[in-house]
């Protein structure tokens, strides 16, 4: 490990070529259990050397990620420093973490910032300083802040108080946010959950389908069925160029019907992929987490969720680890999807590839 860092020091190595290095060295080292600070302490190491190791490199991280400084790093090397700021010293971190995730900067910069935090640091206080986001939060930062406080109970507790209090919407929570917390969670946080969110708890499917039945039969249109999709499925699902291919790939629709594809919609948990299960995994530190599971080793697990983002957990860490027997497409997206809306989906996933190669469809044919 010392060596590795040796090597990252050469003047010679670019900025962004050190940034790489270390988030590798990070991540190698936590899917095996284990953090930098702990390496650094390991009696079998020079200490002297290991603690000159840390300070470099506590003191690049500082260097790249102040927020006037500008070494020509490109928006994903940005957040890759940002991702390391959990290496700093606690009290240091914390400061910097909660800066960015309150204040101005870029949505995915704060998004980032808002998932070490929640990572770094386990106590109650991490809720109230995510829940000081939400307010004025564009979509993406709300929906992820709901994700990171509905993982451990305390601090879905304290989302749930906010929601009672006014200062959060159960509108703006997002469906897998409500799953986790309706469905997911443990007693009695599930059932304090049901009660605070029961309008905004999926109805009975065969109603729900009957509704929107008549979306199946009226052409709608494609750009704003495009919209619909980058606002209601492109955080699991790819079409056209356009979101994130985490669920079943749908964009070769040819062989569905409308009615097909609007009963997969409503309905995602009539008939599920074996690869496409949602488990559970609970860690022993009181963490939830929900997602495919997409890696297994005889020392730790690896679950994807919405928007193709990954966690690896040791199996040390695991308390349990169960299949929900779930999509991971929750029930209910008829809450942010009306029945015109639905018809102008339908339309964007049967004639998107039509319209990107410019084939007239029925509607433009005189």
């Amino acid at each position: 490990m010392l060596a590795a860092i040796e090597i990252l020091r050469d003047q010679a190595i670019p900025n962004a070529w050190r940034l790489r290095g270390l988030t590798g060295l990070v991540e190698g080292l936590a899917s095996h259990g284990q953090t930098l600070d702990q390496v650094v302490r390991d009696p079998a190491l020079n200490q002297d050397e290991a603690r000159r190791a840390l300070r470099w490199v506590q003191g690049l991280v500082r260097e790249l990620t102040e927020p006037t400084a500008d070494f020509g790093l490109d928006a994903e090397e940005r957040l890759a420093g940002i991702g390391l700021l959990g290496l700093l010293p606690p009290d240091e971190a914390r400061r910097a973490l909660v800066a960015l995730v309150q204040g101005q900067a870029e949505p995915s910069e704060r998004l980032q910032a808002a998932r070490v935090l929640a990572a770094t640091f386990s106590d109650a206080d991490v809720a109230e300083e995510l829940l000081r986001a939400w307010t004025g939060a564009p979509r993406v930062l709300r929906r992820e802040l709901g994700v990171l406080l509905a993982a451990r109970a305390d601090r879905a507790d304290r989302l749930l108080d906010a929601v009672e209090a006014g200062s959060v919407s159960a509108g703006d929570l997002d469906l897998v946010v409500i799953r986790s917390l309706t469905v997911d969670a443990p007693e009695p946080l599930r059932s304090r959950a049901r009660r605070i969110l029961a309008e905004w708890l999926p109805a009975d499917r065969s109603e729900v389908l009957a509704r929107y039945r008549m979306a199946a039969t009226i052409r709608g249109d494609v750009e704003r069925g495009r919209t619909v999709f980058a606002r209601a499925c492109a955080a699991c699902h790819k079409v056209g160029g356009l979101g994130t291919p985490v669920g079943p790939d749908i964009a070769d629709t040819l062989g569905k019907s409308r009615e097909q594809l609007l009963h997969d919609i409503l309905n995602p948990n009539a008939a599920i992929d074996a690869d496409y299960l949602v488990y559970r995994a609970a860690t022993r530190d009181g963490r939830v987490l929900t997602g495919l599971l997409v890696g297994e080793s005889a020392e730790a697990i690896r679950l994807r969720e919405a928007e193709g983002r990954e966690q690896t957990v040791c199996r040390s860490e695991l308390e349990e680890l169960a299949s929900t027997g779930r999509s991971l497409m929750p029930e209910g997206v008829e809450t942010d999807v009306s029945p015109d809306e639905m018809a102008d989906l339908l339309t964007f996933l049967k004639e998107h590839r039509y319209q990107a190669a410019g084939i007239p469809t029925a509607a433009d044919t005189p």
